[in-house]
């Protein structure tokens, strides 16, 4: 048999083969990245139809990637604005946060430097490092200890990588205090915020202000923003770097005007209505009040049910889905197999009965 259906024929053979599903608009969310619920926001749609009605020539195709045809006034202002709004010099923005973490990675560190991640850190972050040819070392998840040991038996120059809130466990890095080890050593830190930002303001580098400690920052606008790219925020002299050697960006075609400008309007809209962030935190804290099985570190939207087999997993969350409630299994090899998880996105549009009843499910089934 050819590798490629060998390896697709073991994947079905161990049940963890990947489908595309269409599900239905009437059952319960509790699956999506859509953590402020603006997908599903009336007067937000309302903002962006208008934005189509007052510039509709943005709404076209870019015509070419940036560095030809694809740049415009529209997408420099726009990063101008996201770098001032998150205090640092400079922004680059990408059709997603993989691309975005992909061209970060695969052209800032040199092979012969050290490179240190948690070993929860995203796939996209570990594919740059590949794509690069540069060796990682991992550290175990929020262990200082593990990563000080690290950094002290490797001299010479060091890059450490981190996200602030796992999308794993949930859980929130010990920020000031990597920031502590990172400069006792003399590292580069750099921050992935995909699950932070929205959920916790602007994300934590900017929150904490620890912006001259981050040597570059991703932020996604796909999950919270209910959009669709991410950026890179970094500092002037990078940014022009990644303009010149970062593959995704120099050989992409551009997005269109109007994701920039819809990206600026969603910032405005979220600082004009704080009361979202506050009722999505009313409803991630009333959660974890009524559910038994939830994770005490796990602070964000997402709130994962670890399992020990696969097939009770599977069964909780096709049970579920009977329900209608909409759940996402976490499996091997997304994840190791002792961390095989249910993965529970709450959002600031569930109501009190919609936890509820997913809370009743799942103390009935587990």
């Amino acid at each position: 048999m050819m590798y490629w259906l060998d390896k697709l024929a073991k994947r079905a053979d161990f049940g963890f083969r990947r489908q595309l599903h269409v599900h239905s608009n009437q059952a319960i969310d509790f699956y999506s990245n859509d953590y402020l619920g603006l997908t599903k926001n009336k007067a937000f749609k309302q903002d962006l139809l208008q934005l189509v009605n007052d510039f509709p020539e943005t709404i076209l195709g870019s015509t070419g990637a940036r560095l030809v045809s694809g740049n415009s006034v529209i997408k420099d202002a726009v990063e101008e604005e996201i770098a001032s709004i998150h205090g640092y010099d400079s922004a680059l923005i990408f059709p997603t946060g993989y691309l975005a973490n992909l061209a970060l990675y695969s052209c800032i560190a040199h092979r012969h430097e050290h490179v240190f991640l948690d070993e929860q850190v995203h796939r996209s972050i570990l594919d740059g490092f590949r794509l690069a040819g540069v060796p990682v070392i991992k550290f175990r998840h929020n262990d200082l200890e593990h990563l000080t040991s690290l950094l002290s038996k490797h001299p010479g120059s060091k890059w450490v990588v981190i996200e602030s809130l796992y999308s794993m466990e949930g859980d929130l890095a010990p920020l000031a205090e990597i920031i502590q080890v990172c400069n006792q050593f003399q590292a580069k830190l750099m921050v992935d915020e995909a699950h932070a930002f929205g959920v916790f303001g602007l994300g934590f580098v900017t929150k904490l202000q620890i912006q001259k400690q981050v040597f570059a920052c991703t932020i996604t606008y796909g999950k919270a923003m209910g959009l669709h790219g991410a950026a890179i925020l970094c500092s002037n002299k990078l940014k022009e770097y990644l303009i010149n050697f970062a593959a995704p960006f120099v050989y992409s075609t551009a997005l269109p005007d109007y994701h920039f400008k819809s990206i600026a309007l969603a910032y405005r809209f979220i600082e004009e209505n704080p009361q979202i962030q506050g009722i999505l935190s009313h409803n991630i804290q009333y959660y974890k009040n009524q559910c038994k099985q939830s994770q005490p570190k796990a602070i964000g939207a997402i709130q994962p049910i670890v399992f020990d087999s696969s097939e009770q997993l599977l069964h909780v969350k096709d049970e579920l889905g009977k329900q209608g409630i909409l759940t996402y299994a976490m499996l091997a090899p997304a994840v190791p197999a002792n961390k095989q998880c249910l993965r529970i996105c709450l959002h600031a549009t569930n109501s009190k009965q919609e936890i509820d009843l997913l809370v009743h499910q799942l103390h009935h089934l587990i």
